[in-house]
């Protein structure tokens, strides 16, 4: 046994090298270094939460309101759907189907308000921009009616003159009752697009072949195109500038109504055109 004393550097080196017996008596700079001390435990706080704290609160349901309290309301037709279009306002819906008739629904309730018998089946309908208008547009054959559908007079008045179709080489207005108005085109008509100010009206007739652009407030028509590239798909108002844009299945041209010139023409690499859309200022094509 070797005992080591407090100072073991005066030791040959090979018996400081053996473990001491006495810890007491072990240099200090062995301890730091070799057993360095433990870390203090830390204290943790227990914090008791009530998870019902966590939640946040919910507002009332009068607070909410406006909002939806039907999932889904369906609207009964006779047959399938042709087209519809929907007030401007959001108050009334107006639906065509294939069986010939037109109807008016009244969006909150659902209830139909009038339903009108045509003798074919109508092509197109849609409203006259504007919350406080309510002209309605409706194309059936090679006629355009634009009338009040809340008044029962002028539509029994402008059935019985839509049932005597006229032969015509040009566009003829007719006037039925004091704001009831029936356009006779010389072709079948296509499609119908308003103006968004609603003093305009565009259609698309013969064959997908000719446009005319009508006049609500003087009763006039007028065909600014004599020749496009194929068949038409759509035509469009511009809705800041006085222009037009006609889409055909090679391309989209945009006219200057002021000047009845064309301005731009937009054509895609491959494919046909089948519809296209305006964006709300009208800087963006689609």
């Amino acid at each position: 046994v070797v005992c080591i004393t407090a100072t073991p550097w005066i030791l040959p080196l090979s018996r400081t090298r053996r473990c001491p017996v006495v810890w007491r008596v072990t240099p200090c700079y062995v301890v730091a270094r070799f057993f360095p001390p433990p870390p203090p435990r830390s204290i943790r706080h227990q914090v008791n939460v009530d998870p019902e704290s966590l939640l946040p609160s919910l507002p009332s349901l009068s607070q909410l309101r406006p909002y939806p309290e039907l999932c889904m309301r369906e609207y009964g037709v006779r047959g399938p759907v042709s087209s519809m279009s929907v007030h401007g306002g959001g108050e009334w819906i107006a639906s065509c189907d294939i069986s010939g008739s037109l109807s008016l629904f009244d969006i909150q309730t659902g209830r139909c308000l009038n339903t009108v018998e045509f003798g074919c089946i109508p092509t197109c309908v849609s409203w006259q921009p504007g919350t406080a208008a309510r002209n309605l547009v409706v194309c059936f054959g090679s006629c355009v009616a634009i009338f009040n559908p809340f008044s029962l007079s002028n539509v029994d008045r402008f059935l019985t003159a839509a049932t005597n179709k006229k032969s015509c080489s040009r566009i003829v207005w007719e006037k039925i009752g004091e704001d009831a108005w029936l356009l006779h085109h010389p072709g079948q008509l296509h499609t119908v697009r308003w103006h968004n100010k609603g003093g305009y009206l565009s259609t698309i007739f013969d064959n997908s072949r000719r446009v005319a652009i009508h006049n609500i407030s003087m009763n006039k028509s007028q065909e600014p195109f004599n020749k496009q590239d194929g068949k038409i798909c759509d035509i469009l108002f511009h809705p800041i500038k006085p222009m037009i844009f006609v889409c055909s299945q090679r391309g989209v041209r945009s006219y200057n109504l002021k000047t009845q010139e064309p301005e731009k023409r937009f054509v895609k690499g491959m494919g046909t055109n089948k519809s296209f859309s305006l964006s709300s200022d009208g800087a963006s094509l689609l």
